[in-house]
């Protein structure tokens, strides 16, 4: 369980600073 909740936090942060670094490059586009 413990393992579970590990991976899914891994791929949360990891979709979080793709996101995060998505906005930043369009706001330096801008």
């Amino acid at each position: 369980m413990l393992q579970v909740d590990h991976c899914i936090m891994d791929g949360i942060k990891f979709e979080f600073n793709d996101i995060i670094s998505f906005y930043a490059k369009n706001d330096s586009e801008r």
